[in-house]
């Protein structure tokens, strides 16, 4: 059985009380809001995730479109759909993932 903390004299009681034993105010039962630890490490899951994706997003932009100067030719041809279409998806896709974990992550 959990307990939580009396907002007026700052005492732990019961979760399951309405009154508090010490001072006899009465608590609020929606002023205790469920927290599920579960979620908050599945938010915090889908950041760090949506960041790798960015990451990898803008290392494969740079590599590929010739931006390195150290390195003048990539030993693999890169199709220009790469560039147009897939990197900027993917940048949008960690993008979206890791604003959904953060708004998660807040609301837990």
């Amino acid at each position: 059985m959990g307990s939580r903390q009396c907002p007026h004299c700052g005492q732990y009681v019961a979760e399951t009380l309405s009154t508090c034993p010490n001072c006899r105010e009465l608590l609020d039962p929606a002023a205790h809001a469920h927290y599920d630890p579960e979620r908050a490490v599945r938010a915090r899951r889908d950041i760090r995730w949506g960041l790798i994706w960015m990451f990898v997003a803008a290392v494969i932009q740079y590599y590929s479109g010739g931006h390195d100067p150290f390195l003048e030719r990539l030993p693999v041809d890169i199709l220009p759909l790469v560039n147009q279409y897939l990197v900027p998806f993917l940048f949008l896709a960690g993008l979206a993932l890791a604003t959904a974990g953060a708004y998660r992550r807040l609301t837990a």
